[in-house]
């Protein structure tokens, strides 16, 4: 698996872009993957891992049928501007 920043920050925009304080759903953050013309796979799945394990997204695990939910740290914020800088 590689890296591909383009999808990372669209997955950070997903996030920023959810209006809930608890962040967004793992099947909404996959819905809304999709609406972007994007198909989800183990590419981003893995993405989504990197970037929880960087410390730029913190995700809080439900316990089912509850969703797990994914939110923006500050260092996420962080990369998510220099990512919009960069890939303009």
């Amino acid at each position: 698996m590689q890296r591909n920043k383009s999808l990372a920050k669209c997955i950070l925009e997903i996030v920023e872009e959810s209006a809930r304080l608890s962040g967004v759903s793992y099947p909404d953050l996959r819905t809304a993957y999709g609406k972007r013309n994007v198909v989800w796979d183990n590419g981003e799945s893995y993405l989504l891992d990197l970037l929880v394990e960087g410390g730029f997204l913190s995700k809080v695990e439900g316990i089912p049928p509850v969703a797990d939910y994914i939110q923006l740290t500050w260092a996420g914020h962080d990369l998510l501007d220099t990512l919009k800088r960069e890939l303009q």
